[in-house]
């Protein structure tokens, strides 16, 4: 359980701090840490959050590495998210043993992104309907969040986390959560209204999409809580110590201060994102497709997703010719045979007029 000056800066960065769902994820998974181990690292990500919240955005806005931010189900899971949330949580292990509390909050709050985002149904495939409604149902579910967010608290079923023993336990939990969000993908889609979303984006989701979504979202925010537990307590395990507890007051003091930059900052973002969103509906009701408008996130992954498939094919053949052997055995007259040159094996069989010629290339001798 949390202290309440904890609650009262969680409240703060909720209100006035937190621009997309991915800062949202990461801060509302903090009150459902519940391991004592985990509460004291929730106490140095409080205290820097800056770090925290930048790192959950920096996959999208510096990295720009779109394609490990899926996971596609129906191709065999590919996608490099379990691969890179490995290396982030290995590097946030390091800067938790060495002290360096901002880098273990930067590097969790990036870790956050790359657990959390498989979690939306349409990074679990590759379509064509995704060119044009993945940004509008993206942008309904951030002005949507808050109240998607308190019927999932409302709701009286509990989504329950459980992470594996075994040693690739992220992975296996960022595809489990990618499998699951995969069966509400279809759901989503069909009863998303693209055009009601255009000028008011909440009214784009329906009842059942609202259900849907509060409920992936708590499997975001759930999951993200069990990560920090065990995080804390791989930290403490390894160091055989315990964290030490981070004091919040100034932190408290300093997201107070920077309340008009942020307010600010949000406002421009969401307004711009909306002037994108519309322009990309009004492009697709002119020409019938996305081209101008398409976001440089499905430009990324659509190129990746052409090179995995060429890339996937050529391995096909080429292990199709590797497994096809071509061995032609001639005959040859036994004079023909005599004059054979001497880049050719002999192997006469026994008192035959013929000699069978198996003919390979020599190994060139050192000079």
């Amino acid at each position: 359980m949390l202290s309440w000056p904890s609650n009262l800066l969680l409240s703060m960065l909720r209100a006035v701090h937190c621009r997309s769902t991915h800062h949202r994820f990461a801060v509302d998974a903090l009150p459902l840490v519940r391991t004592p181990a985990g509460e004291r690292l929730v106490g140095h990500l409080l205290r820097h959050h800056h770090r925290y919240l930048d790192g959950a955005k920096d996959p999208d806005l510096r990295f720009r590495d779109f394609h490990n931010h899926v996971i596609h189900v129906r191709d065999g899971y590919w996608g490099g998210a379990p691969r890179v949330a490995h290396q982030w949580y290995e590097r946030m292990q390091r800067y938790l043993r060495t002290n360096r509390w901002s880098d273990a909050a930067h590097a969790a709050g990036v870790l956050s992104h790359y657990f959390t985002d498989p979690v939306q149904p349409l990074h679990t495939v590759q379509t064509p309907v995704e060119r044009v409604l993945h940004r509008p149902l993206e942008w309904s579910v951030t002005k949507s969040y808050p109240a998607l967010l308190a019927q999932w608290h409302d709701n009286s079923s509990r989504t329950v986390f459980q992470l594996s023993d075994r040693p690739g336990w992220l992975g296996e939990a960022i595809l489990t959560a990618a499998s699951i969000a995969h069966e509400h993908r279809d759901t989503l889609l069909g009863h998303f209204d693209l055009k009601s979303a255009q000028q008011h984006p909440a009214a784009g989701l329906d009842e059942v999409s609202r259900d849907c979504l509060s409920q992936l979202i708590g499997l975001c925010i759930t999951g993200w809580a069990r990560v920090l537990e065990r995080a804390a307590e791989d930290a403490e395990r390894s160091c055989d110590r315990q964290l030490p507890r981070a004091g919040i007051k100034l932190a408290t003091i300093s997201a107070g201060l920077r309340t008009p930059t942020q307010l600010l900052a949000r406002y421009l973002e969401h307004r711009l994102e909306q002037q994108k969103v519309v322009a990309l509906i009004d492009e697709f009701a002119r020409t019938g497709q996305v081209v101008r408008y398409l976001p440089s996130e499905q430009r990324v992954i659509e190129k990746v997703c052409r090179i995995y498939t060429r890339e996937r094919e050529y391995q096909r053949r080429r292990a199709e010719r590797q497994t096809t052997s071509d061995i032609r055995i001639l005959e040859f007259p036994q004079a023909l045979a005599e004059d054979v040159p001497a880049t050719a094996r002999r192997d006469r069989i026994g008192p035959s007029t013929a000699t069978r010629v198996v003919e390979f290339p020599l190994e060139k001798k050192a000079a």
